[in-house]
């Protein structure tokens, strides 16, 4: 075997301080590329402060709180479910992506919403079990943003007007919408993409987290219930729609998201139709 005496050397005359410094340099850059979530599951979150220094919401009566970058803001509620909860950026400049939680007297979660890059955050439909008081606290996208939001707690109320959201979907993410469905009602649900070259999922949940219905692509009804097959004309080859009806009131979330994660406008439709 022909030995490489230039290789040896060059490998010999190498400073183990200088690979050492490369492997941290490295280390380093893996970490700064590693993505951001949203309040990772080891994540603790701002605690709200004691019961006695939290305003008090009431049904029906908006509240505006004041976030600040890493505080969190909330607000108490003595009253019974079930209950909506929505929380409004007021937005004065830039977009403010809200995240929406909702504790019980021990503290404990009961319920959590980020589905939007920005604006509006809802809980359509929750009911409390267990004894008042209720903390529903605000905070924004890991902490980084501040700005106003305004609370809203409400009765819930059935989906029974059709409705049209836009909605722009950041890289990887999916919009999750609560429809409070009625016994008796059909609905067309439609998700179009408002940028070229996006394909769009549309997705139907039940209260237990159970896929129901689902569409890729609006000529090909991939569904689990009985949807309908579309003879919307307007729908582009990559748009997604779903037709059903319901038989009882039920809480249904839809799903909308583009195929490849990629980030899209879209407008998301909803049309209910019957009695």
């Amino acid at each position: 075997m022909t030995k490489h005496p230039g290789k040896q050397n060059l490998i010999a005359t190498v400073n183990p301080g200088i690979i050492i410094t490369l492997w941290v340099i490295g280390l380093l850059l893996l970490s700064a590329c590693e993505p951001q979530r949203a309040h990772p599951s080891d994540e603790v979150l701002p605690s709200p402060p004691p019961l006695a220094d939290l305003m008090q919401i009431t049904l029906s009566e908006p509240l505006v709180l004041a976030l600040n970058e890493n505080e969190s803001a909330a607000v108490v509620y003595m009253g019974e479910g079930p209950i909506r909860v929505q929380a409004a950026p007021i937005l004065d400049s830039e977009p403010l992506d809200v995240v929406l939680l909702v504790l019980d007297a021990n503290f404990n979660q009961i319920a959590y919403k980020d589905g939007t890059s920005e604006g509006l955050e809802q809980i359509a439909y929750l009911p409390l079990k267990g004894p008042a008081p209720y903390i529903i606290q605000i905070d924004s996208f890991n902490g980084l943003q501040a700005g106003e939001v305004e609370v809203t707690v409400s009765e819930p109320e059935a989906d029974n007007d059709s409705r049209s959201l836009e909605v722009n979907l950041r890289q990887g993410a999916t919009y999750h919408y609560e429809l409070a469905a009625s016994a008796g009602m059909t609905y067309t649900v439609t998700a179009r993409a408002l940028d070229e070259d996006r394909d769009l999922r549309l997705s139907v949940y039940d209260a237990e987290g159970n896929l129901i219905f689902n569409n890729d692509d609006f000529s090909n009804d991939d569904h689990h219930r009985d949807a309908q097959s579309s003879e919307d004309e307007s729908l582009g080859p990559r748009d997604a729609q779903v037709g059903f009806s319901v038989a009882a009131d039920e809480l249904l979330t839809i799903d909308v998201g583009e195929y490849l994660g990629r980030a899209v406008q879209l407008m998301l439709e909803i049309t209910p139709t019957g009695s």
